[in-house]
């Protein structure tokens, strides 16, 4: 029961991580700050996997 709880949680906080990740206002923030928007792609990237899984 607690797995299936866990799992729930995790996917519902991956995708939300997901969806702030490539909002266009985070990624105009992101620039702004001169931060490294490969590595900002990296974790889209990662995020997708995980989220699939």
């Amino acid at each position: 029961m607690a797995t299936i709880v866990g799992e729930a949680l995790l996917s519902a906080s991956v995708k939300l991580l997901l969806q702030k990740t490539v909002s266009g206002e985070f990624v105009d923030f992101f620039r702004s700050m001169k931060l490294d928007v490969p590595l900002l792609e990296k974790l889209k990237i990662t995020l997708l996997s995980l989220e699939a899984v």
